[in-house]
């Protein structure tokens, strides 16, 4: 018993506690633990600034998938109005949907970090149920919807609309929708653009004639992911809406009837007062359309039964003579393109062709072929290919746009414009949605400068999360050689050599 005592006391001794080894034992353990404690503070700080300020992170993927483009902060950082977003589910539950609802929620919370005048609130409404009786009639949500409210004004975003998806059937008949990319930038920017913009342009797209519906259906998402307002119409049966500023005739398969031609003349008269715009996007496999080409005649413009393709191989797309690269033939339509070296297509494009008429005022190109390009025969067959010998030797437009005007009183100017584009083909969802084609950001910017909009509108290409090879250039890859290998190890260097400099002359 003694013998225990005696070791209890040897190792609380003063001696034991004033010994050299018990003060640098015991200053080790105080280092460590106010490193510890350092680290867990700078990551507190430093979560509390990530939240706030986005300058505190730093986006290594490469396509800077988690970090929204130059592009959107600008036009966030200009919003003057008091906007709200509420994500309607818990953060947490919200991201439980997997790396894409991630990357969404990433995206979301830095509207708010950008501008002070944008909110972002989570509400659970299966546990706030009473949060929708403060929503209008009109507005339906479900879970993990956003709702985006300016000034009274409320658009609900489906969180289904933050990505690109693919609907896949099994062998069962089984039918999953798979997500191929995120666009959650893009639509939440889109919403923004929506509900702060006072007076949106109106399109109606006409049907009733065997339009493709899912390519029309994805021209009507881009229109409206610019603050467009589109309302499909039955050409039909209903007479076009009169506070439309614009019509789009997508691609029928037959022809217009004398009574729905007559509803565009109409339309684009306006009564004498002009200020109307159509867009005619034509069909690959177009039938003879008299009434169409009539009207399309009326504006100085053709539409020619053979197909455009190049033969010079430079300038084709993935071996195929009717993808190819188009030149932009009148600068105002391509000025405001963040990278005009991307190419914009328009595949199996019809000959377009300028009548060189005086019924308008003017036609003009706004894309069109090389000089090497080539149109097949009307009656083309499938083993038809392009040669030298069928180059016509001049560039061929595969988008027209013909201005007529008037002056309503002795200073009230007005114009009317019917644009033409060669194939319906030119904003296939497949092009529209790539990263490597510039016609979603063309086609968007040709229908602002048609309806005399200022704001180029905002393209923002979409995202694929996933595991990337983390890759830099040779600078910064310089740069974190030299702290690796020279700064760091001679830091230790420096530090181990005073410690022990000091050590040696106690």
């Amino acid at each position: 018993m003694s013998s225990k005592k005696e070791a209890l006391k040897a190792a609380f001794s003063k001696e034991k506690f004033t010994s050299r080894r018990f003060k640098h034992g015991g200053l080790a353990i105080i280092i460590i633990i106010l490193f510890l404690v350092g680290v867990v503070i700078i990551n507190m700080i430093a979560g509390v600034l990530n939240d706030k300020y986005p300058y505190f992170s730093w986006d290594l993927t490469r396509d800077q998938t988690f970090d929204m483009t130059q592009e959107s902060i600008d036009y966030v950082r200009g919003l003057d109005q008091d906007i709200k977003i509420t994500v309607l589910n818990s953060e947490d539950s919200f991201v439980a949907g997997g790396q894409y609802y991630q990357q969404a929620n990433n995206i979301i919370k830095q509207y708010p970090q950008y501008n002070s005048r944008i909110t972002l609130e989570y509400v659970d409404v299966n546990k706030n149920p009473a949060y929708l009786n403060t929503l209008t009639e009109d507005v339906r949500v479900a879970t993990n919807d956003i709702l985006v409210e300016c000034e009274g004004r409320q658009k609900v975003v489906s969180s289904i609309d933050l990505f690109n998806t693919q609907d896949s059937t099994d062998s069962s008949g089984q039918t999953q929708t798979y997500i191929l990319s995120s666009k959650a930038e893009q639509t939440m920017t889109s919403a923004l653009l929506y509900i702060t913009n006072d007076d949106p342009t109106q399109i109606s797209l006409l049907t009733g004639f065997g339009e493709p519906q899912a390519y029309y259906e994805n021209l009507v998402s881009m229109l409206e992911n610019n603050s467009y307002e589109v309302k499909v119409q039955n050409v039909m049966t209903e007479d076009i809406d009169p506070e439309s500023d614009m019509i789009i005739i997508f691609a029928p398969s037959t022809d217009y009837t004398e009574e729905a031609a007559q509803k565009v003349e109409k339309f684009l008269s306006n009564d004498g007062d002009m200020g109307k715009t159509a867009v005619y996007f034509v069909n690959v496999e177009k039938e003879d359309t008299p009434n169409l080409d009539s009207l399309l005649r009326q504006w100085d413009i053709a539409v020619g039964e053979g197909i455009v393709a190049e033969t010079n191989n430079n300038l084709i797309l993935n071996r195929n003579p009717y993808y190819f690269y188009n030149n932009y033939a009148d600068t105002d339509y391509a000025s405001t393109l963040k990278n005009p070296n991307l190419p914009t297509v328009v595949p199996f494009s019809h000959q377009l062709m300028d009548l060189q008429g005086e019924r308008t005022d003017s036609v003009t190109a706004l894309l069109q072929t090389s000089q090497t390009a080539a149109v097949s025969p009307a009656d083309m067959s499938t083993t038809w290919t392009p040669s030298k010998d069928d180059i016509l030797g001049t560039a061929i437009p595969t988008v027209l746009v013909s201005t007529d005007s008037t002056y309503i009183d002795d200073t009230t100017y007005s114009e009317s414009k019917m644009a033409v584009v060669g194939s319906y083909l030119a904003v296939d969802p497949q092009i529209t949605q790539s990263n490597i084609f510039n016609n979603s950001a063309y086609f968007v910017n040709m229908f602002n400068v048609l309806s005399g909009q200022d704001d180029p509108g905002i393209t923002i290409e979409a995202k694929v999360v996933g595991d990337y090879e983390l890759s830099i250039t040779s600078g910064p890859a310089n740069v974190i050689g030299v702290i690796t290998i020279i700064i760091i190890p001679v830091a230790i260097l420096i530090v181990g050599l005073v410690i022990w400099i000091r050590r040696r002359n106690r």
